[in-house]
């Protein structure tokens, strides 16, 4: 494939699964966007609405996306879907781990917050 900007990558489908790469992204894109850091927040989702562009374009073959390689300015990057467990977190997931400490993060020049 080649994307909008021109960068080349492929994509690894299967049948085997009704979750693949592009689902699970649009569920983090889904939790990215109700966060307004600059870790998490708008460009993240930025990023995963490109996937998204990605999931939708015509002419893919059927399946669901389980490994993606992309060639960019940056190298080459491969993400691999290796497990889905569908179904709420453990509770506890979110805990802070014993010990933690509760720090403030700086303010950054141009972001909200």
């Amino acid at each position: 494939m080649t994307d909008p900007n021109g960068e080349r990558g492929s994509l690894w489908l299967t049948t085997d699964t009704d979750t693949g790469l592009f689902e699970v992204m649009a569920r983090v894109a889904d939790a990215a966007s109700i966060m307004s850091s600059p870790i998490g927040g708008s460009g993240m989702s930025l990023e995963f609405l490109q996937f998204q562009t990605v999931a939708q374009a015509q002419g893919l073959p059927a399946g669901r996306v389980v490994r993606i390689v992309s060639d960019d300015a940056n190298g080459a990057t491969t993400i691999t879907l290796t497990e889905v467990e569908p179904g709420p977190l453990p509770s506890g997931t979110f805990e802070p781990p014993a010990g933690y400490t509760q720090m403030q993060m700086p303010s950054i020049p141009g972001f909200p917050g």
